[in-house]
This record gives C-alpha cells, sequence and structure tokens, in this order.
C-alpha cells in the first residue's frame, strides 16, 4: 500500500506536533520519555496506515531527526 501526498503530508504535520509537544531539551536523558517516543509514533504510524513493515524504519528516522533537531536547539 502507497501512501499519497496528502497522506503523508498529515503524518509530518502530525509527527512534528508530536516531537514538538514531547521532545523537551532532556528528553534523550529522560527514560520515560525516551521509550514513550518511539510508542506514540508507531501509534501514529498505525492511525495513518503505514505499512507495518514499514513503521520502525520511520520510528528511527523520526527519534534520529529529534536528536538533531534537539542539537541544534540547544547549539543555538
Amino acid at each position: 500500500m502507497e501512501l499519497g501526498d496528502a497522506e503523508l503530508r498529515m503524518i509530518v504535520t502530525a509527527l512534528t506536533e508530536l516531537m514538538r509537544r514531547d521532545a523537551t531539551v532532556d528528553w534523550r536523558y529522560r527514560e520515560s520519555v525516551r521509550a514513550a517516543l518511539p510508542v506514540k509514533i508507531k501509534r501514529l504510524m498505525h492511525k495513518h496506515h503505514c505499512p507495518p513493515d514499514k513503521r520502525q524504519r520511520a520510528v528511527d528516522l523520526v527519534i534520529e531527526r529529534a536528536e538533531l533537531w534537539t542539537d541544534e536547539m540547544l547549539a543555538a
């Protein structure tokens, strides 16, 4: 199943909101927050019918990007 552009846009918007809300500056060091983020991301992917075999890669990519985003925020 391929996701269309509109669906991908909705997923990206929802992920951005999720990360801005939940990825505080110290999220990488707080185990409870770090453990909750992948679960929330997977739920969001499931909600938007992302294929199950693509979800883990999506979670890994979102966490990687969030780490970069946090580093940039701290450097600014």
